[in-house]
């Protein structure tokens, strides 16, 4: 299988980005607006406009025409050879010439179908090879919702071609060697909650006689159901199935386990949404007023989006001096916010964090500062500020939840930010399954206006920027 040379100029998206020049990296620009730009322009079929691509990294901006001028000057030395130019710009389009490029996701992307077709092992895991980690691993860029949403729908894209490449290459190893073992937990580590992957790592385990390792896996998978709110019911009986039948170890595939008629998940109650708990920000004594009231004024905004449900302000401050997860039990939160408010003359700094109150790990943090000789106009001015990065990133995690989520298994919200993600796409495959998620979200509330804006949005796209001739059913 002919692969990239080590020496030609290559572009590295699957994974921390990275520009190789000649066998060696280059040291990229700190910043993350013209790796961004790089990667975008480096993926798209053709040229993009300037407009567009000033919508889709400046979210608000007070020159972006000026802002892109600049990144285009940034990423021509990471592009352009000493006798070529690759970034090719006008007044109008701006488009990286691939041609000469070796860009790794490009290369799986075309490559995927025949190897899963006709490959051998050897020809998946050097694909598989080209996998450093998710796609631009590492990389976002604030305050940019469009690159985000076509970030997240890159990284489940990709996503599901190396699980694809995964599960082909599981189904050509010996059914219980070592090998194969370790492809199935790699298989996992993608889809965490695809039951056909659990299922037969647990077959694998057992038919190789290492009965602890495959009691502690099940153990695992069902643990991790359930704490996604993931009926295991169908998982607990094919394991059963798989420990009655040890005798007589079965080779099946995991297409096979797919559909070997194991009901699917029951999907949980309709939601409209995660629940926040705000706790009362914290300040040094003369300050504790105006922290309370940031806190209730982001509480009270939050309340007003209707997308995010929040614990009320008097519950909230009730719990001041709890732990998050302590708190987030009590309420039943799946999200806790906290922050601490400073102040140093005119000058007010707010740090916030967004908090995961299963696992104390810290989703986001950000500070927000605002000067004003009026103390009355500082927590309205700092709590529309923090509203809106709350409220971006308790979405960008949720869409990212639901893209792991088996599709049987989606509520209305879940299909709803599924949706989104496809959407983003843009392309008519795509399109056509985003129309399928904004669809099932209707049929489980069909009250859900946003699921009904999506699916309108996708009509438009059809008629205006895919040119689909008849609309879809």
């Amino acid at each position: 299988m002919e692969m990239a040379s080590l020496f030609a100029d290559r572009l590295l998206l699957l994974g921390p980005l990275q520009v190789i020049h000649n066998g060696s990296p280059v040291a990229q620009p700190p910043s993350r607006k013209v790796r961004a730009l790089l990667a975008y322009l480096a993926m798209a079929a053709r040229p993009v406009s300037r407009e567009k691509l000033c919508e889709f990294l400046w979210d608000v901006a007070d020159d972006p025409r000026g802002e892109l001028r600049w990144c285009l000057s940034k990423l021509r030395p990471l592009v352009d050879g000493p006798t070529t130019m690759r970034l090719v710009a006008d007044r109008k389009q701006v488009c990286i010439e691939t041609s000469a490029l070796d860009i790794d996701a490009l290369l799986v992307a075309r490559r995927t179908q025949k190897t899963l077709t006709c490959g051998s092992p050897s020809d998946l895991r050097a694909l598989l090879n080209l996998f450093r980690g998710d796609f631009l691993e590492g990389l976002s860029v604030e305050r940019a919702p469009s690159f985000e949403n076509w970030l997240a729908g890159q990284r489940h894209r990709f996503g599901q071609l190396r699980q694809q490449l995964l599960e082909r290459l599981s189904s050509l190893l010996p059914p219980e060697s070592e090998d194969r073992i370790e492809v199935l937990r790699e298989c996992l580590d993608i889809a965490p909650f695809d039951e056909a992957v659990h299922i037969e790592l647990v077959r694998a385990l057992l038919g190789r006689g290492l009965y602890a390792e495959a009691e502690h896996q099940i153990d695992a998978s069902v643990t991790r159901f359930q704490t996604e709110g993931i009926d295991p019911s169908s998982l607990k009986a094919a394991f059963a199935t798989a420990q009655q039948s040890i005798s007589k170890p079965i080779s099946v595939s995991l297409v096979g386990v797919a559909h070997s008629g194991i009901p699917p998940a029951r999907p949980r109650h309709d939601t409209r949404g995660p629940t926040l708990l705000l706790l009362p920000f914290t300040a040094a004594p003369g300050d504790v007023a105006d922290a309370d009231s940031v806190t209730s004024d982001i509480i009270f905004g939050i309340a007003k989006l209707r997308s995010i449900s929040v614990i009320a302000r008097g519950t909230a401050l009730s719990l001041r001096n709890q732990t998050p997860a302590a708190a987030a039990t009590l309420v039943n939160a799946q999200y806790v916010a906290s922050g601490h408010l400073r102040r140093d003359g005119k000058k007010y700094l707010v740090t916030v964090e967004l908090i995961d109150p299963r696992s104390d790990r810290i989703f986001w943090v950000d500070e927000f500062s605002c000067n004003t000789v009026d103390s009355f106009s500082v927590p309205p001015l700092l709590a529309a500020r923090i509203i809106t990065g709350l409220d971006a990133e308790i979405h960008v995690i949720e869409r990212n939840r639901a893209l792991l989520m088996p599709p049987a298994s989606l509520d209305a919200w879940q299909a709803y930010h599924r949706g989104l993600a496809c959407m983003y796409r843009f392309t008519t495959d795509s399109n056509r399954e985003a129309q399928h998620f904004f669809k099932r979200a209707i049929t489980l509330d069909p009250t859900f206006s946003r699921s009904h804006a999506g699916l309108s949005f996708t009509h438009f796209q059809n008629a205006f920027h895919l040119h689909v001739s008849q609309p879809e059913r």
